[in-house]
């Protein structure tokens, strides 16, 4: 795979040390993320370039431990006591609008660094990657298109969101059909990718609604039908600059269209013109996505380099200035 796509180079990434420093360095997850809590710490460096780093959940190190890690959601407690020249990081990977800990007065000048989906953070980690494929699937795509009967799906289990998402699909309704699937709408017979693969063989669209709309936030729910067996076409609402992170034409956005009805009317004439179709479904199927399980341990990786770094710096940051400057926006696209 080649031609990652990203968005700025991540703050640090210049920062690339000819080789490891005499230090050995150990990384304390204090607060973990639910999904770290049962990780195997010897596991989650071995594949970096440096060595010389070590990850651990136990909590009886903390005075040992060059990092510590802390989770967003987990900061309902009182910041530990700080050793000297000990760097804390905040790690998220949920949007502004619902990253808890941000407003604890007794957190907002406590970290250093910062760990998120976000590309101002100096460990950047998205929710995924896309790189362009090498060799192309042999696909009858006349065939994809012809045994497709339905119009737009959707998976949601949110159905209350900052975005509004529900609204906007209500009023997509009166113009084109959208069937609901998951916590809001009818049962899917499967779960996860395999009710999505199942859904891409019959309906022409899916739609990738996230939570909230803010700069950089593009996640599973787009990244995920970019696999090869996802014949369907994304409808993205969701990062104001989701343009910069997905490639041109792989995607229909609402921010083309000033109105839910707009977009419904658009997607009801390439549903029924076959070559405007499959040319959504052809530029897809030139990129793959790489999930963020692998990009958990890359984020862990740079780290490691940062801190074999000798120009690394040591800031402050103010969480509250953080979120704000991340851009999330109030939809305002229903009743044009």
């Amino acid at each position: 795979m080649v031609d990652v796509i990203l968005l700025k180079k991540p703050i640090f990434q210049q920062i690339i040390p000819r080789k490891e420093n005499k230090s050995n360095y150990l990384l304390l997850w204090y607060a973990p993320p639910f999904w770290a809590r049962n990780m195997k710490p010897e596991n989650g460096l071995k594949n970096c370039i440096f060595k010389n780093c070590n990850i651990s959940l136990d909590k009886s190190l903390i005075n040992k431990s060059h990092v510590l890690l802390f989770h967003h959601a987990d900061l309902n407690i009182n910041p530990p006591i700080r050793t000297e020249n000990q760097i804390w990081i905040f790690m998220t990977l949920e949007s502004t609008v619902h990253t808890r800990g941000i407003n604890r007065k007794q957190w907002n000048n406590a970290f250093n660094w910062t760990w998120s989906y976000r590309q101002d953070s100096e460990i950047f980690t998205p929710y995924a990657k896309l790189s362009k494929r090498l060799t192309l699937k042999d696909k009858n795509y006349t065939v994809i298109f012809e045994q497709k009967s339905k119009d737009v799906a959707w998976v949601v289990s949110n159905c209350r969101t900052y975005s509004k998402r529900m609204r906007y699909v209500i009023m997509m309704k009166k113009y084109i059909n959208v069937d609901i699937y998951g916590r809001c709408g009818k049962p899917c017979s499967s779960s996860g990718d395999n009710c999505i693969k199942k859904l891409s063989s019959d309906y022409k669209f899916y739609l990738s609604f996230e939570n909230s709309l803010c700069d950089d936030y593009v996640t599973e729910k787009a990244f995920r039908l970019y696999k090869d067996d996802f014949n369907i076409v994304p409808v993205i609402r969701g990062a104001p600059n989701v343009k910069n992170i997905l490639p041109n034409g792989t995607f229909i956005s609402t921010l083309d269209f000033n109105s839910p009805k707009q977009l419904a009317l658009y997607l009801r004439d390439v549903a029924f013109n076959k070559t405007k179709y499959l040319t959504y479904i052809q530029a897809k199927d030139r990129y793959a996505a790489h999930s963020n399980i692998d990009l958990i341990r890359d984020g862990a990786c740079m780290l490691c380099k940062i801190l074999n770094s000798d120009n690394k710096r040591k800031g402050t940051v103010n969480l509250s200035q953080w979120a704000l400057k991340n851009k999330c926006v109030s939809p305002s696209d229903f009743t044009k």
